[in-house]
């Protein structure tokens, strides 16, 4: 069996994963088809390059994590974005006014709704002017204002942008005196038409002097307040087209989205180096470099839902750790309150979380009961935080994705090969999305003891299970073995006000985390022998409760290494908690 590792949603290069424990890397900026048990061979796989030239890596594991290793050590592993772009993103296409902002930012904060960015589509500037990096004043009077203003509300923005340039504006005079656009071999600038039917020049990021013009821009705008770039478009590059750095269009028809991507984040970068990321949709090999990216323009139906997560696992398996969707689909009819509730669910335990769409994609638009709904896991995934961002690092460090397809972590089941419709979030929860309208759901749990998140039951893996659920339930597990560091989930990320580390524990035997989270850095391991459970963690100036799961009634918790508040046993629901402070060095926690 194949697994093929990019798909029309996500563009991420030209590669592929073989369950017979090998991957393959094609190396080429031309256009690349793949055919996969087609009509020229219905039991093989096979690859054209429209170049004069063939060069591919074979990389052998056989485990799917070491070829990932391999790869992301060759083609680049990926930074990791700031704490704050783990929070919420709240977006429609389009909000058009300042206003409109302003009232869904106020909403979001009188209901209670976590959310730390804001994302305003093309209307922020002119129109006809997209893009040319200027504010439309009228519609969006006084911005400074408004940016300080949302700051001040513990918002981030994020502005949209595409490496287009439109006749008639001021940008494209300069573009045009600079020599910073692409042209043909006469030297002639190369037009076309953008997704507005209006005339637009491409930006050559292949020229210092263009790239340097076009961080500017951005540098401009950052330094007002702007915290975030959504980098669209950039794959519509003519075969005609000769590049600053002699290459023709047909050789820059992968690169192109690396070189545009590229020269917003390290704009990003330059403004403020722990703050650096973009929200990009195209990419070729290497663009996990330049986090993060998204799906495209997905429709509004449980199908493209299904289609969307297919994608992202298809996504993480090519070495690029941080994606999102746009949660409720982007394009055709109004959601409806099952599809946007359903989709939010798993969209808000995915690597990023964004709302979405042509049509309103605020949760009050749906009805209270979806709003409770959004909110529960909402929250949800801002208690989470330390545990996805601990696995953020995990990411960056190996090149092993954030949300992983269960054949990466059970890869000798052959079970979970062709299981595409579910996941894991890091390494200990079982994510299962509902794609249907009526909340019927048929699952598989690999073969090990799992827990369930909502009831606390223990149910037995290798199995099938079938179940209709209500709206506000999807199924959630957690491995028998789980460390899970969690905090009181807040309005948004202030990393100030993080004091307490709630960490959750369902051990048989042993279990650990390399923790990274709000400055602090350490390995938690734990372990149960008998009626012995011993965990060590720290240093860390928080405050720590830690929950232990399933256990019965410790006669006494020795700490060393850090001072024990205090302990409680809850005999109903069979839960010790600890409450720690000062850890020290390695503090070790034992309960017996």
């Amino acid at each position: 069996m194949i697994m093929m590792l990019f798909t029309s949603a996500f563009q991420s290069g030209c590669n592929y994963l073989s369950t017979r424990g090998y991957g393959l890397l094609v190396k080429t900026g031309c256009r690349t088809v793949f055919e996969v048990g087609s009509e020229y061979c219905y039991n093989a796989l096979s690859f054209e390059v429209y170049d004069d030239k063939l060069e591919y890596i074979v990389f052998y594991g056989p485990s799917f994590k070491e070829i990932l290793n391999l790869y992301s050590e060759m083609t680049g592993r990926s930074s990791v974005p700031p704490l704050w772009s783990f929070g919420l993103w709240m977006s429609r296409a389009a909000y058009t006014s300042r206003r409109m902002v302003e009232e869904v930012a106020n909403k979001l904060r009188k209901m209670e709704i976590p959310c730390d960015v804001i994302h305003i589509d093309p209307a922020w500037m002119k129109k006809g002017h997209y893009c040319d990096f200027e504010w439309n004043e009228k519609a969006f009077p006084n911005p400074e204002e408004m940016l300080k203003n949302l700051r001040n509300m513990g918002f981030k923005i994020c502005l949209w942008e595409q490496p287009y340039v439109p006749k008639g504006t001021a940008m494209y005079k300069e573009g045009v005196e600079g020599g910073f656009f692409l042209k043909d071999k006469n030297g002639e600038i190369i037009h076309i038409l953008d997704f507005t039917r209006g005339e637009v020049a491409i930006v050559d990021f292949t020229n210092p002097k263009a790239k340097e013009w076009y961080k500017l821009k951005h540098l401009r705008l950052h330094n007002m307040g702007v915290s975030v770039f959504k980098c669209d478009m950039g794959d519509a590059i003519p075969e005609k087209a000769v590049f600053h750095n002699g290459k023709s269009g047909k050789e820059m028809h992968n690169l192109y989205p690396i070189y545009y991507l590229r020269s917003v984040y390290e704009a990003a970068k330059e403004y403020s180096d722990k703050d650096a990321l973009v929200w990009g949709r195209p990419g070729y090999v290497g663009i996990q470099k330049y986090p993060v990216q998204w799906s495209g323009d997905s429709h509004t139906t449980f199908e493209d839902m299904a289609c969307v997560l297919r994608g992202g696992l298809s996504y993480s398996m090519s070495g690029v750790p941080f994606w999102s969707h746009d949660i409720g689909g982007f394009q055709g009819r109004r959601p409806s309150s099952a599809l946007y509730a359903r989709w939010a669910q798993w969209g808000l335990l995915s690597p990023l979380s964004r709302c979405h769409g042509t049509t309103p994609r605020e949760p009050w638009e749906y009805g209270e009961e979806v709003v409770k709904i959004f909110r529960d896991y909402v929250k949800l995934r801002y208690s989470l935080l330390p545990y996805i961002y601990s696995y953020a690092q995990i990411a960056s460090k190996t090149g092993l994705p954030l949300v992983r397809p269960l054949i990466l972590e059970y890869q000798d089941d052959p079970e979970v090969r062709n299981l595409d419709l579910e996941y894991l979030l890091g390494e200990f929860i079982l994510v299962v999305p509902i794609f249907d309208e009526e909340g019927f759901v048929s699952y598989y749990l690999p073969k090990e003891s799992w827990i369930d998140l909502w009831s606390r039951k223990k149910v037995e893996g290798g199995q099938w299970i079938k179940e209709k659920l209500p709206l506000n339930k999807m199924p959630i597990f957690l491995r028998e073995n789980s460390l899970i560091p969690t905090i009181d989930p807040p309005e948004y990320i202030d990393e100030k006000k993080i004091m307490e580390i709630k960490l959750k524990v369902w051990l048989k035997d042993k279990a650990n985390i390399d923790y990274c989270f709000n400055g602090e850095e350490f390995i938690i391991e734990a372990c149960r022998n008998g009626k012995e459970t011993i965990l060590k963690l720290g240093p860390s100036k928080k405050s720590w409760s830690i929950l232990l799961h399933d256990m019965d009634k410790p006669l006494e918790v020795r700490v060393a290494n850090g001072k024990l508040e205090n302990w409680k046993y809850s005999e109903k629901e069979k839960i010790c908690l600890i409450k720690l402070k000062h850890l020290e060095r390695k503090t070790t926690v034992r309960v017996c």
